[in-house]
């Protein structure tokens, strides 16, 4: 239309009109452009909204002050019950104005959405101060106004939620002490109905109503204090969320929750991928903040099963540092399983991917793999208390036990993701014993390829210790540890540098090897303590220095005979003075050391 130059002359004549009027008489002008407006909505908004453009503070303001004028003429005036009570209901055919006033506040968003959303914020502070009558119908004719708009809903609430102070919601709890219990009523549950159906904010929104529902603490922050009504209203408010959560989430027809396919949630979407930080909520237990957080937690991991309830599960598991958090993975577990296939063969999988990616460091690993330790030990308890009959008695801790000791192989599979097989292909089925060092020639190539393996994933060192902790386990990888050592030989006998650390990463995976051999009980202690002259010596010394190590695992193979269990301590030890004498091992390491007394006299005691 404003190609046209017909249509272009009039709204410019129309335009200085405005201009020259709207300093006496704004109500009458903008009253002019609604009432014309509402006779041929929507298609004549845009004309609004275009002339509004060059008048935007003026047109925002006078815009929604007719609007609100309109809603209370047309009942709008109490707390909401009748023109905010029906979610659905279309604003226009009971208030003629209001649908306008939402198409010209659309138009002008997409330009002036910050003067929108000052102007609502403004409005809605402005009218808690106040008694007068149309004061008192802001609030509702503001969720009115979000209700036909949830394009004006998303630009506002993120500051709204910031705004709601003590002082603000203790106003507003004045604001509302006199309204009737009904209509009271029809506002609460158009305020649940909109926080279902945004996404903008949605944590900070759902922090905000946790953190103004929990109990009072102890220590009080300073400032105003919160009315102990505004904590009422707000755990009830949360309570109806949670209920009409449930009840989408729930209620999807015929079939089971796993074939049909989830209603959009727009408030549960939002959340989805903050799952980490609902888990690190929850596990702060603090009171009814915690029942509410779990509630939430599961609603989300049906919601968006399968891969949010492994997702969920899994962090429960990861985060979990005492006994008592750890139970809030049980529990969640089981409160999934009476409605989904069981979510743990996908949390296993989902706790591989993220170690096998990296994103788990050393401790949180350790965390996880120690409650999981714990879960199957309490399976067991649970067990030996029954008679070894049924999967674990009651839902918890044992029921959770029981799942994860039937998917006890799985977790293996994935988890040892260093065995040869994995690693490098080629090397499946190679013997375990030690081969000598001139034979390493015809498996050139297979051990560059497990060189670069563990180049390319550092986490294969972290997973071999952990092989390493039961210490037979660590033989059935000695193909992988023998390629890798056969490849730091042949790369220390070519380096020409002055000093090992010419070759960072050569240097570090020479000591996390011998370190890594030690810990197994591959080597004895007085070898596998060489890795600390590693970055005093030259190339050609750490060459020496692993021959030797070579020349001992060649004449004592690392095979798991070796190894006799000692109940009374519960693990496997290696008696090395079964394996003759070491002496002869150790001259290479002597001469290094006697050659390089002056650096390494200090360290020449423990060999």
């Amino acid at each position: 239309w404003m190609s046209c130059p017909a249509t272009r002359a009039l709204l410019d004549i129309y335009s200085q009109c405005l201009a020259a009027m709207v300093g006496s008489c704004p109500d009458a002008c903008v009253d002019a452009l609604l009432d014309t407006s509402v006779q041929h909505s929507p298609h004549f908004d845009w004309v609004v909204a275009h002339v509004g453009s060059s008048f935007p503070g003026t047109i925002i303001s006078r815009v929604l002050s007719c609007g609100l004028k309109d809603f209370c003429a047309h009942g709008g005036g109490g707390a909401g019950g009748e023109a905010a009570a029906a979610p659905g209901a279309a604003g226009d055919k009971r208030v003629p104005k209001i649908a306008s006033v939402v198409g010209i506040l659309g138009h002008l968003a997409s330009r002036h959405a910050g003067s929108i959303k000052q102007e609502l914020l403004r409005m809605f502070h402005e009218s808690l101060g106040s008694s007068r009558e149309h004061h008192k119908a802001t609030v509702p004719f503001l969720l009115q106004l979000a209700l036909m708009s949830p394009a004006l809903l998303a630009t506002v609430s993120p500051e709204l939620v910031d705004s709601l102070k003590p002082p603000v919601l203790n106003q507003l709890h004045q604001h509302f002490s006199s309204v009737p219990r009904e209509e009271l009523e029809g506002v609460v549950g158009v305020v649940v109905h909109l926080l279902c159906h945004t996404s903008a904010g949605a944590l900070r929104t759902l922090r905000f109503l946790l953190a103004t529902a929990a109990p009072a603490s102890v220590i009080t922050a300073p400032g105003p204090a919160l009315h102990e009504g505004v904590r009422e209203a707000c755990e009830r408010l949360l309570q109806l969320l949670l209920l009409h959560l449930q009840k989408l989430v729930h209620g999807r027809g015929s079939g089971s929750l796993a074939e049909c396919p989830a209603r959009p949630v727009p408030f549960l979407d939002a959340l989805r991928p903050h799952v980490r930080e609902l888990c690190l909520d929850a596990l702060r237990l603090e009171r009814k903040r915690c029942l509410w957080q779990h509630q939430l937690l599961a609603l989300l991991a049906v919601h968006s099963a399968p891969h949010g309830a492994a997702e969920a599960l899994f962090f429960l598991l990861a985060l979990a540092r005492t006994p008592e958090e750890l139970a809030l993975a049980p529990q969640l577990h089981a409160g999934l399983r009476a409605v989904l296939p069981d979510p743990l063969p996908a949390a296993v999988a989902a706790a591989v991917a993220q170690i096998h990616a990296g994103r788990l460091p050393e401790p949180q690993l350790a965390q996880l793999l120690r409650n999981l330790a714990l879960l199957l030990q309490q399976q067991q308890q649970q067990q030996q208390r029954d008679g070894g009959v049924g999967d674990g008695g009651e839902a918890g801790e044992p029921a959770l036990g029981a799942a994860l000791a039937r998917h006890l192989p799985d977790l293996a599979q994935l988890l040892l993701h260093p065995r040869a097989e994995a690693v490098c292909p080629e090397a499946a089925g190679a013997e375990l014993a030690w081969p000598p060092e001139e034979l390493a020639r015809a498996t050139v190539e297979r051990d560059l390829r497990i060189l670069r393996r563990f180049r390319q994933h550092p986490l294969l060192f972290p997973l071999l210790r952990l092989v390493a902790g039961g210490h037979p386990a660590l033989c059935y990888c000695s193909v992988l540890l023998r390629g890798l050592l056969a490849s730091l030989v042949a790369h220390w006998d070519a380096c020409r540098a002055s000093s090992t650390v010419a070759s960072p990463w050569h240097l570090r995976a020479s000591c996390a090897l011998v370190a890594l051999l030690a810990e197994g009980s591959l080597l004895p202690p007085v070898l596998g303590n060489m890795h600390e002259l590693f970055p005093e010596l030259a190339p050609f010394e750490v060459h020496l220095l692993l021959l030797s190590v070579w020349g001992y695992l060649r004449e004592n193979s690392p095979l798991p005979q070796k190894f006799t269990f000692q109940p009374e301590l519960g693990v496997f030890r290696r008696d090395f003075g079964r394996d003759g004498d070491v002496g002869k091992h150790l001259a290479v390491l002597h001469s290094v050391l006697h050659r390089n007394i002056h650096r390494l006299g200090l360290l020449a005691g423990r060999f």
